[in-house]
């Protein structure tokens, strides 16, 4: 609840920059052709929505379905832009949580993107990439009026069970909107809104011992990003 408190309140926030953009477009006279970029995200920034059905049936099976929660991830990214065309490469890291239900997805990407509409001062851009995905959950609880001696720590059960990964590759569709370049140092709001999908089903691991009669999923994602993008452009 306070991720999703913190997320409707970043955007609220964000809604209300962009409309009090200033039209900078005569600082410099000629369109910019070209120029680099760094795009950067921060905690609460990106919501990720994933499905894996044969692991939520399995959750479901076992009372856990109403623990489930969609990962955060922040994500960092750069490129290079030529006219209407960006490309570039993109990694999410997972931020950590410690609920009874803890999952975490790492992303590596590589995209490209065209604006299909420019107006005065923004791009509306329409993009595709491939990525290799790494999602991963571990179920956790916790004992708080239990006493163990320090000596038998090592010896001792836990309520956890080890982290089950699915590992794969996927590719990407997405729409995205973004300030104009005006300036040789230029930064700016940037937004994308994504769905991404597993080439395949893949199946569940561990890194712990060799899991047999795993199920297998194919990702389904639906994603949302905020980020502030830094360019250098001539």
């Amino acid at each position: 609840m306070k991720k999703l408190l913190c997320l409707t309140g970043f955007l609220l926030l964000t809604f209300s920059s962009l409309k009090a953009q200033v039209d900078s477009i005569q600082s410099i006279p000629l369109e910019i052709k070209k120029g680099s970029f760094a795009r950067i995200g921060f905690f609460g920034s990106t919501f990720n929505c994933i499905w894996m059905n044969h692991m939520h049936s399995f959750l479901k099976k076992n009372d856990f379905e109403g623990l489930f929660n969609n990962p955060f991830t922040i994500p960092f990214e750069g490129g290079f832009r030529l006219n209407n065309w960006f490309a570039g490469f993109k990694i999410e890291v997972p931020t950590y949580d410690f609920e009874r239900l803890e999952n975490k997805l790492n992303i590596r990407a590589l995209f490209v993107e065209r604006s299909v509409i420019k107006t005065r001062n923004y791009r509306f851009n329409v993009g595709l990439g491939v990525s290799q995905f790494d999602y991963s959950i571990a179920f956790t609880q916790k004992e708080p009026t239990r006493q163990v001696d320090f000596d038998d720590l090592l010896y001792s059960n836990f309520n956890t069970s080890p982290r089950l990964r699915n590992t794969g590759g996927a590719y990407d569709f997405f729409i995205s909107y973004m300030h104009r370049e005006k300036r040789k140092i230029a930064i700016a709001d940037y937004v994308r809104v994504g769905y991404r999908k597993g080439f395949k089903a893949y199946s569940w691991k561990t890194d712990y011992f060799q899991l047999l009669d795993a199920p297998m999923d194919q990702l389904d994602m639906v994603y949302f990003q905020y980020m502030i993008s830094i360019s250098r452009n001539k």
